[in-house]
């Protein structure tokens, strides 16, 4: 069997081995680029979906719940105002424009909600708050039609109301606490990209 003649690298120029150091050494450095670029594209891409999704979702339910409080402010201020109709036709508008702006956002959040793992929790939200605005609703036409003779007596009439909302601050406080853990969880994926 015969062999052809074998090249060695201690025969070749100098000149060709630097070239070929360099070469390598360029397509190592290529590489790693390489590597480095697309671990930065999974940065960019968590960090905007956070941005998009997660961020999204915290700031429809942050201003969602400040507006759901502002509703039980305006609800007491009808109760106090008991006996000024234009007092409580204030407060009950108030309320009314609080009511729209944290059904809409709860609307946003709706979108986010299955892909977020919080459909569960905004679905029992969304059902306990009918409850609550149902009654508020009862109570408070009663209250400006002049029925009540005391606050004592509309707030009593509120019970199953305040039953209702605590209900929907507890799926608040639920998602909140989701939409943490998976924050955390983000974070954590980034740490290790």
């Amino acid at each position: 069997a015969m062999q052809g003649p074998v090249m060695k690298l201690s025969d070749l120029k100098i000149s060709t081995r630097l070239q070929g150091l360099v070469a390598l050494l360029l397509a190592l450095q290529l590489t790693v680029g390489a590597v480095g670029l697309l671990g930065l594209h999974r940065v960019a891409t968590a960090g905007h979906e956070f941005v998009q999704e997660d961020f999204a979702a915290s700031q429809a339910l942050a201003v969602a719940l400040a507006e759901l409080l502002q509703l039980r402010r305006h609800e007491k201020d009808l109760l106090i105002g008991l006996g000024d109709a234009d007092a409580m036709k204030k407060a009950h508008a108030s309320w009314e424009t609080s009511r729209t702006a944290a059904d809409a956002q709860l609307a946003k959040m709706a979108t986010l909600a299955a892909h977020l793992g919080v459909a569960e929790t905004l679905n029992a939200l969304t059902q306990a708050l009918p409850g609550y605005y149902d009654v508020y609703t009862r109570v408070s036409r009663a209250a400006i039609g002049g029925k009540y003779e005391s606050t004592l007596a509309a707030h009593k009439d509120m019970g199953e109301a305040r039953a209702a909302f605590h209900t929907a601050e507890k799926s608040i406080q639920a998602m909140e606490e989701a939409l943490e853990r998976r924050a955390a969880e983000g974070a954590k994926a980034i740490e290790t990209t």
